[in-house]
């Protein structure tokens, strides 16, 4: 292999990325997705709800909507919200945030935001700092 392409290769590993806490490299995270899939499924979960809007059916027959809860803020699992009083059925409308668990601490993985980055990353760092040295047969 071209030492120069090595050097490339050496560069791009995310080894001093480790020590930041919980912001790990994009290889990283791929690099776990990946070991996690040969070893077992990947738990792809519904983590919660973005752009999403309740409705609000109150005894006397009446109905209270509000707006869209802000779209940039996912309503998460097991959320708690203000119910107004004489309330009896609350309808929860919105788009599911899909997450890969990356273990047992909570971590995730957004479907399909984390996985475009992590392709956006290699389209526009990781390839064009490889292609001066792929031999085409």
């Amino acid at each position: 292999m071209n030492p120069k392409a090595v050097a490339v290769l050496q560069e791009l590993q995310p080894l001093y990325s480790r020590a930041q806490g919980d912001q790990l490299h994009l290889i990283d995270v791929l690099n776990n997705l990946s070991n996690k899939d040969r070893h077992q499924k990947l738990p792809v979960i519904a983590h919660g709800l973005r752009e999403s809007s309740m409705t609000f059916h109150l005894a006397n027959g009446s109905v209270c909507p509000t707006a869209i809860v802000n779209p940039a803020v996912a309503l998460e699992d097991g959320a708690e919200i203000e119910v107004p009083e004489g309330t009896v059925k609350v309808e929860v409308i919105g788009t599911p945030v899909l997450v890969i668990q990356r273990g047992h601490d909570g971590r995730h993985v957004r479907v399909p935001h984390h996985l475009r980055a992590m392709l956006d990353y290699a389209r526009g760092e990781i390839v064009p700092k490889l292609a001066p040295y792929e031999h085409r047969a």
